[in-house]
């Protein structure tokens, strides 16, 4: 009779581990087979070749301060002159930028659209911010055009909670990617903020 090989995954290694699939014991690094603290409460038991994606996406639809999976907000707006990238070429040695939605501004409103998706886990005090993005800017948007930013979360690895992006305006799709965003206190970050020169 055949029977599948399984493994214990607790979420505190997958924080703490240096690489998945490992924890840490005295300085050394053990399979996750190992794991055998009582202290290791959020645990579940997944196939031995089960991805990486798929535990982080059990385990973050497995807590009570969890999202579902593909849960998806959208932001709305109609570009302005300030979004195109004409605006942004005063500089003369610069080539003259286009009269388009500039990428930069495409990844703002994507940011936005993520930040709406876990509004449903921030605690008084909390707000998300944004640790990482890979997107693609793929057509021209003018000025005046209705675009529409959305976000889908896919999963949560560690700290960090990933989600699709994707924006269109009214011919179609104009770039999408993925996004990664963190919960942190407000004034943990302005004390950061403030220690690296910010005045506010």
């Amino acid at each position: 009779m055949l029977t599948t090989a399984v493994r214990p995954v607790c979420r505190s290694i997958l924080n703490k581990s240096p690489t998945f699939g490992e924890q840490l014991k005295n300085g050394q690094r053990y399979p996750l087979s190992t794991c055998t603290s009582t202290r290791l409460t959020s645990c579940t038991t997944v196939p031995r070749n089960t991805s990486k994606a798929s535990v982080y996406a059990k385990i973050s639809t497995s807590t009570n301060n969890s999202l579902e999976l593909n849960t998806t907000r959208t932001y709305n707006l109609i570009v302005q002159p300030s979004d195109l990238a004409s605006a942004i070429s005063s500089n003369a040695k610069i080539d003259k930028f286009p009269r388009v939605l500039t990428a930069s501004r495409m990844v703002a409103f994507m940011e936005i659209a993520a930040a709406l998706v876990l509004q449903p886990l921030l605690s008084p005090g909390q707000l998300s911010v944004g640790t990482s993005i890979n997107i693609t800017h793929s057509a021209p948007t003018p000025a005046g055009a209705k675009v529409t930013a959305e976000a889908r979360y896919i999963g949560q690895r560690g700290k960090l909670y990933e989600s699709e992006v994707i924006a269109k305006d009214e011919a179609g799709e104009v770039g999408r990617g993925s996004h990664e965003r963190a919960i942190v206190e407000i004034a943990r970050l302005k004390d950061g903020a403030k220690k690296r020169g910010a005045s506010q």
